[in-house]
């Protein structure tokens, strides 16, 4: 917050090369911080107890992205049985779907598909768009620490590798392929035994 007035400040003295330094270098601080406090909320292990509604937190987070500048000009498709339970805890699945419904938004031309269903062993979950998808020699790349495809996101290219890491503390699988047209990526999470 302190970074954002002297920000102002500098742009308003007309010093905006400098603003957008300090700007570029607190958004990496700021980036690299979410980054480790995710990896630290990780680090001990997830509790296999951990359950939450899928269709609430998915709804949560697409009324959230429809108000973001890309998402007012998309339709929303959600297919989640209400009753639907997730083997993760909340704020875990609302940081995957956070992620990965806003990257579908940033790239979608028209809509975005949010789908869940359970089988006997998981729970998957589908976040589907109409954009243009992933090359696929870039696609296990865009999951590694700081890479980012272009310079539409302002992430600094760790939202889908934080996504991977969750995914992958609850010993779910993380999948990613081009639709025609779009992306579909899937996560599969374990069903508590």
């Amino acid at each position: 917050q302190v970074l954002s007035a002297d920000i102002r400040a500098l742009r308003k003295k007309g010093e905006t090369d400098l603003a957008d330094e300090i700007e570029k270098i607190a958004g990496a601080i700021r980036r690299h911080v979410e980054r480790e406090l995710a990896r630290a909320r990780l680090a001990p292990g997830v509790s296999g107890k951990a359950s939450c509604g899928v269709s609430d937190v998915a709804a949560g987070v697409i009324a959230v992205v429809k108000r973001t500048p890309s998402g007012k000009q998309l339709s929303f498709r959600m297919e989640v049985a209400e009753d639907l339970m997730a083997p993760i805890d909340e704020g875990d699945l609302s940081e995957i779907l956070g992620n990965l419904v806003e990257n579908a938004a940033r790239y979608a031309k028209s809509s975005v598909h949010v789908d869940a269903s359970a089988t006997a062993g998981e729970v998957i979950v589908t976040v589907a768009d109409d954009g243009p998808g992933i090359p696929d020699a870039d696609r296990e790349s865009v999951l590694s620490r700081g890479v980012q495809l272009d310079s539409k996101g302002g992430s600094g290219g760790l939202g889908l590798a934080i996504v991977s890491d969750i995914v992958e503390a609850y010993g779910g699988r993380l999948a990613m392929a081009n639709a025609d047209p779009g992306l579909v990526v899937t996560i599969s999470l374990p069903r508590h035994s």
